[in-house]
């Protein structure tokens, strides 16, 4: 509803009141206080499900989330394992080739 103010006296726009008009075609809506109240539960209503509804998505984003940490650290494990089996092969390496020469040692001294 707009009001504006207008000398009484106009002829254009209905009067309401000594200084203060409605413009054409302006409805006023008066409300009962228990349609208010009706109307206001009816609001709390719907943002009460748009709260719920709010809540299954964070719910859903912070399970989705987890699951992406999940999938990190079983990467990393995979890489940590890698690596590790990595540095054992290259150990693993050295010690058959020290044996490969204590053996080769071994074998010069009987010969």
């Amino acid at each position: 509803m707009r009001l504006q103010c207008w000398p009484a006296r106009s002829s254009r726009r209905r009067t309401f009141g000594l200084w203060f008009e409605l413009a054409p075609r302006e409805k006023i809506d008066v409300m009962t206080t228990d349609e208010r109240i009706a109307k206001l539960e009816e609001q709390i209503d719907e943002l009460r499900g748009k709260l719920t509804d709010l809540h299954r998505q964070l719910t859903k984003a912070q399970l989705d989330q987890w699951h992406g940490r999940i999938e990190d650290l079983e990467v990393q494990m995979h890489l940590g394992a890698m690596e590790t089996s990595d540095r054992l092969n290259g150990l693993m390496a050295g010690l058959r080739s020290r044996w490969a020469d204590a053996r080769k040692q071994v074998e010069d001294r009987t010969s």
